[in-house]
């Protein structure tokens, strides 16, 4: 399965990308003051090197002649594709463990930390140079390998790029879990293990089961792409169903997605949002059009093409629709407001002015401006174990829950104009969850807070910050300073 003679060649033919790359580890070792720094450019260049390496090894696949010369040489398909997998592995790998190994004698790195830490390197360079090559393969000529390697690469990031937009528009509150896409990626799983630097010893589990399930399932795909390949596909246009086609419907489908998802509270109709996003729409066209003429090689043009194109942007405009009239398929409703260890943050900007109740007491201290005070209020739950817990009160989660539902609805109003108050939630499961709120706080409901040991009401103005007392008194806090200006 590992030809000797094989990788001796292919040593020496590439004898000067080896020289290069070795030359660029070591200009990063000496030119980087903080070995960390250089590290982790180091880690950078490796996860490129894979890239760009199975490229230049695997181009003959890609030449009529001189993948006939390579076929028949005296070497098995199989060693021909493990040896060459195993050179770039290494040829990416060496030179990141040179510069690992002068930072682990700098940092004092133990033996045990070195050798985990190299080894989850090894399996990344391993899985990310048979993900490239089996990419790099599904093309028929160097061209086609290359973009085939950039649009699934980047495929991952397009999707959670429409996750994103998706929440922002649809989800009152936002929060959805997009952790998942990075599962997506051994890219993105890869990026993670080279910044464990500092706890070499911890193996994550999650990733390195991800990265080994990449390895086994493109190793496989990998095997039956070059050793079952014919060979007249070399040169020829990329005509497989995962080639071009399924990448330009993805890529039409994900950004039209993202376009109709901008169809928000600012549309009335989809008839308006249409009308405005009409050169957005034609540009993408164009571009869609243009992709196939790439993939054919020549001018092509179909009625299929606006006829699919059409059926796309209506059914992802209908699902945009959909979404907002049902407030996001429910998914606004997705946090647990019976979590009384999240951490909630309260503003209130009173752009009509504070209660009136509040100024009465501000004019009780002198050179305090009350038309300059906003509300700021915050949950804090004590955490530390000498001093007694502070738990929000069942009341208080209540009112807070009530204004968390008056922000969901604002959210989905047609027009929202004039907010005044923003609910943030941070929940105990690390997510965050935003709020735009119609109304300000209560001069009633700020006292109910009040009352609740585990809520600090804050009055902030450009004199200081104040507590707001349950007996409606007004407490100083921090005395700001004058600002000083000198000439």
């Amino acid at each position: 399965m590992f030809s000797k003679e094989y990788f001796t060649y292919l040593f020496k033919s590439k004898k000067y990308l080896l020289i290069f790359i070795l030359l660029i580890a070591f200009l990063n070792t000496l030119g980087s003051d903080n070995d960390y720094v250089g590290l982790v450019i180091q880690g950078f260049l490796c996860t490129v090197m894979t890239y760009l390496i199975p490229c230049n090894v695997f181009s003959y696949v890609h030449d009529r002649k001189a993948v006939d010369t390579f076929f028949s040489i005296p070497v098995s398909r199989k060693a021909m594709l493990v040896t060459g997998v195993v050179f770039c592995a290494l040829a990416a790998y060496v030179p990141f463990v040179v510069t690992f190994s002068f930072y682990a004698v700098a940092e004092s790195i133990g033996i045990v930390n070195y050798v985990v830490f190299l080894l989850k390197i090894l399996l990344v360079a391993f899985t990310l140079v048979v993900f490239n090559t089996t990419l790099y393969l599904i093309g028929n000529n160097i061209f086609d390998g290359v973009v085939m390697i950039g649009a699934y690469s980047m495929l991952p990031v397009v999707l959670l790029a429409a996750i994103e937009i998706f929440s922002d528009s649809y989800i009152a509150g936002g929060g959805f879990d997009t952790s998942f896409v990075a599962y997506l990626s051994p890219v993105f799983i890869s990026t993670d293990l080279f910044f464990d630097l500092l706890e070499a010893s911890i193996v994550d589990v999650n990733h390195v089961a991800a990265l080994t399930a990449y390895l086994v399932v493109f190793s496989y795909l990998l095997y039956r792409s070059y050793v079952l390949r014919a060979v007249e596909r070399a040169g020829t246009p990329s005509t497989k169903i995962y080639s071009y086609p399924l990448v330009i419907y993805l890529y039409v489908f994900l950004i039209l997605f993202m376009i109709s998802s901008s169809f928000n509270y600012r549309y009335v109709s989809l008839g308006d949002f249409v009308s405005d996003m009409f050169i957005v729409y034609l540009m993408l066209f164009v571009i869609y059009v243009a992709a196939y003429f790439v993939y054919k090689r020549k001018l092509y043009f179909s009625y299929k093409l606006p006829l699919v194109f059409v059926a796309a942007a209506l059914l992802t405009l209908g699902f945009s629709n959909i979404a907002r009239s049902s407030k996001g398929f429910g998914l606004s409703q997705m946090y647990d407001h019976n979590d009384k260890k999240g951490q909630y943050v309260l503003y209130s900007y009173f752009d009509n002015g504070i209660p009136e109740e509040i100024k009465e007491e501000f004019k009780k201290i002198e050179d305090v401006d009350a038309e300059d005070t906003y509300l700021y209020l915050n949950v804090s739950i004590n955490e530390n174990p000498t001093l007694p817990k502070k738990e929000m009160s069942d009341d208080s989660l209540a009112l807070f829950e009530k204004y968390r539902k008056s922000g969901i609805d604002y959210f989905y109003k047609e027009y929202r104009e004039g907010q005044n108050s923003n609910l943030n939630i941070y929940s105990s499961d690390g997510h965050r969850y935003y709020y735009a709120i119609k109304e300000s706080v209560s001069y009633e409901d700020l006292l109910k807070f009040a009352k609740d040991p585990a809520i600090d009401v804050i009055l902030v103005n450009n004199s200081g910050e104040y507590s707001l007392m349950p007996d409606g008194s007004i407490k100083l806090l921090t005395l700001y300073m004058d600002t000083v200006t000198y000439d």
